[in-house]
Order: C-alpha cells, then sequence, then structure tokens
C-alpha cells in the first residue's frame, strides 16, 4: 500500500550513494550524518535515492531518517530500507487519529523482495526521547543517517542530525545504577528460576531464563555505556560489548538451551565478579529494589528495569 503524496517542489535531497566527504558543509540546510554507511550495497543505495525524491515531494514530509539494520550494521542484501519520516505536529496529529503513522511500500525498492518500513513521528516526539527516552528507542536512532532535512532549526540551532545524534546517547549519569539495578533482576529471575521447579511450571520457567538472558545482556551492556537495543538484536550488540565477559555468549546459549539453577548461579557469579558488584550487598537489597522496578514502577512514574 502506496502512502499518496503530494506533488510539490524538491528540495535537494541527499543520499547514501552521493560519496559526500564527512567534513564537507552540509547544503542548503539539508544535514547529512556525518558517520559513513559502511557496507551500503548498490541496490540499497539505488532504492533509497528513489524513496528520498518520493518522500520529498510531499510538502508535509520535513526530515527523512535512514535507520534499521542497514545503519546499525547488521543489513543483508534481503533487508528492507527503515526509516523515520518527520512531519509537523498538525499533521502528525492527524495521522495518529487516523491510525497512519505507518507506511509500507514495495513499489519503490529496485530489488526483489525489498519493501519501506517507515514510521511518522514528529519533533516534539524526538526531543523526548532525547530528554528521557528508553535504550530501545535511543538504540534505534543510532548511527542513523538523516537523508532529508527541512526541519526549523531548534533552539540551540541545532540540525535533525544535531537532534538524532543527541538522542542516541547513553545516560552516563544512571550508569552505575542501571548496573546495580540489573544485577538486582539477575538474583530475582535467578529465585523465579528455582520456583520454577517447585511449582512444575514450565511456562515461569521460560519466563526466567529469558530474563536472566536479558538482564545479563543489559548488565553487560551498560558497564560499557552501551545502549540496549529490541529483543531482535540484543545477543548481537552484546557480542559488541568490549568488556564483556568472555565466554558470555556461549553461556547465555547453553542457559537458554539447557537451562539449570547451577548454570544459572555460575553465570551470575562470574559476571558479578567481571564487573565489580558487591554480591553481600545485592542478597540483602534485591528484594526491595526488584519490587521498586516491576511491582510499583507505575506509582513512580518510572519504567519498569526491561524498558529503561
Amino acid at each position: 500500500m502506496t502512502d499518496p503524496l503530494a506533488a510539490s517542489g524538491r528540495p535537494r535531497t541527499a543520499h547514501p550513494a552521493d560519496a559526500v566527504p564527512s567534513d564537507a558543509p552540509a547544503p542548503d540546510r539539508l544535514a547529512v550524518d556525518h558517520r559513513p554507511l559502511d557496507g551500503l550495497l548498490p541496490h540499497h543505495a539505488a532504492s533509497l535515492r528513489a524513496v528520498a525524491d518520493h518522500l520529498a515531494a510531499d510538502p508535509t514530509v520535513l526530515g527523512v531518517v535512514l535507520g534499521g539494520s542497514i545503519a546499525h550494521g547488521y543489513a543483508t542484501p534481503a533487508s528492507d530500507l527503515d526509516l523515520t519520516v518527520v512531519v509537523p505536529p498538525d499533521e502528525y496529529r492527524r495521522r495518529v487519529a487516523e491510525n497512519r503513522l505507518h507506511w509500507n511500500d514495495t513499489d519503490l525498492c529496485t530489488y526483489p523482495g525489498g519493501y519501506v518500513d517507515a514510521k511518522f513521528v514528529d519533533t516534539a516526539f524526538l526531543e523526548d526521547v532525547a530528554a528521557y527516552g528508553s535504550d530501545v528507542a535511543r538504540w534505534a536512532f543510532l548511527h542513523n543517517r538523516v537523508l532529508l532535512d527541512r526541519t526549523e532549526p531548534g533552539p540551540d540551532g541545532g540540525t535533525l542530525t544535531d537532534l538524532v545524534a543527541r538522542i542516541a546517547q547513553f545516560p552516563v549519569h544512571e550508569q552505575d545504577e542501571r548496573v546495580r539495578t540489573f544485577a538486582a533482576h539477575l538474583l530475582a529471575w535467578r529465585w523465579y528460576l528455582e520456583e520454577s521447579a517447585v511449582k512444575e511450571s514450565r511456562y515461569l520457567r521460560g519466563l526466567a531464563v529469558q530474563r536472566l538472558v536479558l538482564f545479563a545482556c543489559r548488565l553487560t551492556l551498560a558497564a560499557d555505556a552501551m545502549l540496549c537495543p529490541s529483543h531482535k538484536w540484543i545477543l548481537q550488540e552484546t557480542a559488541r560489548a568490549p568488556h564483556r565477559l568472555p565466554d558470555l555468549l556461549e553461556r547465555l546459549d547453553l542457559l537458554l538451551a539447557d537451562p539449570s539453577q547451577d548454570r544459572a548461579e555460575a553465570l551470575i557469579s562470574d559476571l558479578f565478579a567481571h564487573h565489580g558488584q558487591d554480591r553481600d550487598d545485592l542478597d540483602a537489597h534485591w528484594p526491595s529494589l526488584f519490587l521498586r522496578d516491576t511491582e510499583l514502577a507505575w506509582w513512580h512514574r518510572r519504567p519498569t528495569a526491561a524498558d529503561l
């Protein structure tokens, strides 16, 4: 299904295939991400050119940002084109009212099976993500490339590229507390894994193992001040953490394949020792920390630990 776009005068549009030097000035307020898209395939570049030109014809489109697997370095030849399309507030409200925040198109891609997967936002949303977005929301903009920018400069004169760069920042001021929080959740879900055997609950066992893997990854990423992606990419991103436990990925895979209390306990102990966590302190306080970050999270107007 193609989103109808009104014809209009087209601004100058930048494309990843244009090979603009990283230190070249951006033309006519068109902010281009200085980070090159390594390994961009010709058919992706050609399709992005067609899509950007198509969107530039719509006067309600203020910006186009390339994200997804291509921006994050996980692309395959069959990867789709993930875009964030920035529109004015009134257009965004109209799309919310009409349930049209998503656009999928197969006609503009130049390769078999290719498609555009786009979401619509306004700059207020982007500013909110920069101010207090979750890791998943921030990571979505990591290494993104601005293809088109017709937005008004921010109060500090910043461009859309500047705003995207601000979004994709790990909140370093929360790092120590996050590491401690994720460590506490490892102990909580170790207890739930034990309870799953007592209750003979396959569901609880599966959930506990998934959460143990999640929080092992979250602790590892936070310790390296790295944003946590969605579940789709979390193991791949954890493998990029420079100071991870050396055999972490192999041990997570074993835990998923054959969960056991001994395997979970050994992993937690080694993670705590590797990242300098005080086991005695965490053993004493994990129930309160877990309660704060799960059952009471809504009351404190904060996300759960899994959604930080």
